[in-house]
């Protein structure tokens, strides 16, 4: 439906001047937009997807490898697997997430404290970072006098 818009595969879907969904199952909905992958996702004005699986919401937004997920106007979730969060997020790498880009960064707050182990893969958070690093102070005694306890250490040699 729409001007131009083209539903050209089995079980898609185009709505709005120039969409395009030619991949089988593909959802392109808003203007100028185009789901090129199996399953793919596009919705808002010049949104792109072009690999299977993936998903992009936002003007201008971009999703170009399988399962790559760009939420947030001209966010760009370039590798597999890769999510981008938020307007202008960029995510290259595969299996990455990305809250922002090279120039304009954000926080993760309001995240659990996560495991601390050696197999652990989990992200930990402010709070575990500063009961780690205070840890270490008080046991090497804090201030200049932690200075003079790590001068009286034995040196070790080759």
């Amino acid at each position: 439906m729409g001007s131009g818009g083209i539903a050209d595969a089995d079980n898609t879907i185009a709505l709005g001047n120039q969409s395009l969904a030619v991949a089988a199952g593909a959802i392109a909905i808003g203007q100028g937009n185009k789901a090129d992958g199996a399953n793919a996702i596009a919705l808002g004005n010049g949104s792109v997807t072009s690999g299977a699986n993936a998903i992009a919401l936002g003007q201008g937004s971009y999703a170009g490898l399988e399962n790559g997920i760009a939420i947030g106007g001209q966010a760009r979730a370039q590798g597999t697997n890769s999510v981008a969060l938020g307007a202008g997020s960029v995510a290259t790498e595969d299996n990455s997430v990305s809250v922002g880009n090279t120039t304009d960064q954000r926080k993760i707050v309001n995240m659990a404290a996560g495991d601390i182990s050696t197999s652990s893969t989990d992200a930990i958070n402010g709070s575990q970072l500063y009961a780690i690093s205070k840890s270490v102070a008080d046991r090497l005694g804090g201030g200049l006098p932690s200075m003079r306890k790590v001068s009286l250490l034995p040196r070790i040699t080759d």
